[in-house]
């Protein structure tokens, strides 16, 4: 059968009132990401309309129904056909049904919602009206209980839709609206359930698991299959992974053995906090359901969640094992769960396991151990994949990313008080260190220059000598004013003219300012004016080829279209990874790099 429209109910997403159109907006997103471009979405008071781009009629194939079926947020939906607010027309489209619909049904009924008040006849009017035509010409008997084809028919107050019945989607609340939380994903069949059941209240999920020798390749592919099915509900997902044999053996050597399991997942979860905080804020899932193993006792959960400060959430908390079980098959991950490979810490696991422990017991067994030092040889291990995509470039880079940012911390970079601060900087910056702009700059501000205004009008010997410790103070002198007299003449003193300009139609405008070349430019973009670009300098040139991501051949706009077609497109993300690069770069990777120490150490191929 083919239809012009897919009617989309959203539910619980109607009532949220204030926030309701940010709520639909996310659903939209989500579905059109999932749909492709060939579709779009449009907004009809309580309900979304999918149609073709091109106008066209379409099947409602499985496929259709695959997605619609795994979009939290979507209550229920109905393959519709448009028709014309006529009485005549829609009496018209009943008696030429389509065969197709009647096939197998021997019982029907009309259901007629009418939310546009001003049509001429009510709904039981409509239902007998239509229902008549659709006895005369098939014959069929009518069922108001139970028949074996519902026709449905919405009047809205632009169009009328005719469906055959409505479909139930899997409710909840559209993924992202909530925020993010990272969860501790096994390869059991507890941890993907808890991570579904948050989905369906609107949190993106970021999976992050513990492998290590026992488990093998296996284990790690059985946890990506999870992850991968986990991606088939809220879109492309990162899988964070570790080894965690360097806690096994510090465990095995340094701890009694009925206390293992406890600390193991006290570790996991002051790892899962570390995780957290790069996307803060965010909260930490476990699949643990009260009662159910030693691990999952009263005392040990409140001893486990001692370990961390950050929010812990159990979805299964009152769930048994069957009821997880139940879920666990309705969303596709059963099959995977139990596949037969070795858990990661099951040949250390006690036979007798403490099921009464207390945080100062697990804190004073701790201090046997350098609790630190083996977080963060835990952590640099991380690797990333990205799911459900197979990208070597995109994870290298993810990978690269998230562990200097385990390791050095948000960098918050560009340093600048205003955009002009930023603007200036990125011009002093060119050819001399950071230092010397530091200086430079704040020059500047003590002879009160950063100001548009007296930078254009101070004297050229005054403005100099205050960037002199920049080096090129009289070529750099040029260009900053021209840098700033064109930004004047264009976007105004405060910049603003600039805001609805093109990012592309700006970097053109930026790289047509004398001195001004790509860098430069791209600075000004992303730090200044928060524009979507990343910026390649020498350091990312060289970590990158060492890498093996770069052949050393590719030009400055080839490497950007590289990263920026690898990564998510997320400003934030641009800003901060650039400076993490520039961070590795002066502390490791250096002219003659110091490998030995460095982060990338054991996944780089030049090391």
């Amino acid at each position: 059968m083919h239809y012009d429209t897919i009617l989309i109910r959203y539910g619980e997403t109607f009532l949220k009132k204030g926030r309701r159109s940010f709520f639909i907006s996310v659903l939209k997103h989500n579905l059109q990401t999932v749909l492709g471009p060939g579709f779009i979405l449009r907004e009809l008071y309580g309900f979304l309309c999918v149609e073709r781009r091109d106008g066209q009629a379409f099947e409602f194939d499985a496929d259709i129904r695959a997605i619609l079926d795994r979009t939290f947020g979507v209550f229920s939906y109905s393959p519709a056909i448009a028709l014309p607010l006529e009485l005549s027309a829609i009496e018209n489209a009943f008696a030429n049904l389509n065969d197709a619909f009647f096939a197998g049904v021997n019982s029907f009924r009309v259901s007629t919602t009418r939310s546009f008040k001003g049509f001429p006849l009510n709904s039981m009017q409509m239902n007998r009206r239509l229902g008549a035509i659709v006895q005369a010409t098939r014959g069929l008997r009518v069922d108001l209980e139970h028949p074996d084809l519902d026709l449905g028919l919405l009047i809205h107050n632009k169009k009328a839709f005719l469906f055959p019945g409505t479909y139930k989607g899997p409710g909840g609340l559209p993924v992202g609206a909530s925020g993010r939380a990272v969860l501790l994903l096994s390869g059991g069949i507890d941890s993907p359930v808890a991570g579904l059941l948050v989905m369906k209240r609107g949190v993106r999920v970021l999976p992050v698991t513990f492998q290590c020798e026992a488990s093998g390749l296996a284990g790690l592919e059985k946890v990506r299959d999870l992850a991968g099915r986990l991606s088939d509900f809220q879109g492309a997902t990162v899988l964070f992974y570790m080894n965690a044999d360097a806690w096994k053996q510090a465990f095995i050597r340094r701890l009694p053995a009925r206390y293992r399991l406890v600390i193991l997942r006290r570790f996991m979860l002051r790892a899962a906090e570390r995780v957290a905080r790069v996307f803060e804020p965010a909260l930490i899932v476990t699949g643990d359901s009260i009662g159910q193993v030693a691990s999952q006792t009263i005392e040990n959960l409140i001893t486990t969640q001692s370990a961390v400060n950050a929010m812990v959430v159990r979805p299964l908390s009152g769930f048994d094992k069957l009821q997880t079980m139940d879920a666990a098959r309705h969303y596709g991950t059963y099959a995977i769960s139990i596949r037969n490979v070795a858990d990661c810490c099951e040949d250390f696991t006690p036979k007798h396991p403490e099921t009464r422990a207390t945080p100062a017991a697990a804190a004073k067994l701790e201090d046997r151990l350098n609790v630190e030092d083996l977080l963060a040889r835990v952590l640099g291990t991380l690797r990333v994949q990205t799911l459900p995509l197979d990208n070597a470039v995109s994870d290298t880079l993810l990978t690269i990313y998230y562990r200097l940012r385990l390791l050095f911390g948000h960098r918050d970079w560009w340093p600048g008080d205003t955009q002009l601060e930023i603007v200036v900087g990125a011009v002093l910056t060119q050819n001399t260190a950071w230092t010397n702009v530091e200086r430079a700059i704040a020059n500047m501000k003590s002879q009160g220059l950063l100001d548009v205004q007296a930078l254009l009008d101070a004297p050229q010997e005054a403005l100099e000598a205050a960037i002199r410790p920049a080096g090129y103070f009289r070529i750099k002198r040029e260009r900053l004013r021209s840098v700033i007299k064109a930004l004047v003449d264009k976007g105004g003193p405060d910049f603003k003219g600039f805001e609805s300009l093109d990012t592309n139609d700006f970097r053109e405008f930026l790289l047509g300012i004398k001195g001004v070349g790509p860098e430069t430019a791209d600075s000004i973009l992303l730090y200044a004016f928060n524009r979507p670009v990343f910026v390649v300098d020498t350091y990312t040139r060289r970590i990158l080829g060492r890498m093996g991501i770069l052949s050393g051949k590719e030009t400055y706009d080839e490497i950007q279209a590289l990263v920026v077609g690898h990564l998510p497109k997320d400003i934030a993300l641009y800003n901060d990874f650039h400076a993490q690069l520039v961070n590795l770069a002066k502390d490791f990777c250096k002219t003659r790099p110091v490998c030995n120490t460095c982060p990338l150490h054991d996944i780089c191929p030049k090391k």
